[in-house]
């Protein structure tokens, strides 16, 4: 958890990390697992949490990153 909790976006499609990111409060995108559980999961539980993007497709990866702000190093 401590590894999830100093991310300021994460990126998985693992169910509990998803599950971490929400009670965090960490953004964060959103594979689906290959039985579709997390996505499952996702829209019974969690789906009004505005910290979820759900990605379909690996290819829209690089859409996601076009999007991210610029960070200057500390």
């Amino acid at each position: 958890m401590a590894a999830i909790s100093q991310g300021r976006r994460v990126l998985t499609d693992r169910l509990h990390v998803h599950i971490l990111c929400v009670l965090l409060g960490i953004p964060h995108w959103l594979f689906n697992s290959l039985d579709g559980k997390v996505f499952a999961l996702h829209e019974a539980w969690t789906a009004g949490n505005g910290f979820t993007t759900l990605l379909d497709d690996p290819a829209d990866l690089s859409d996601v990153a076009l999007r991210l702000p610029v960070e200057t190093p500390r």
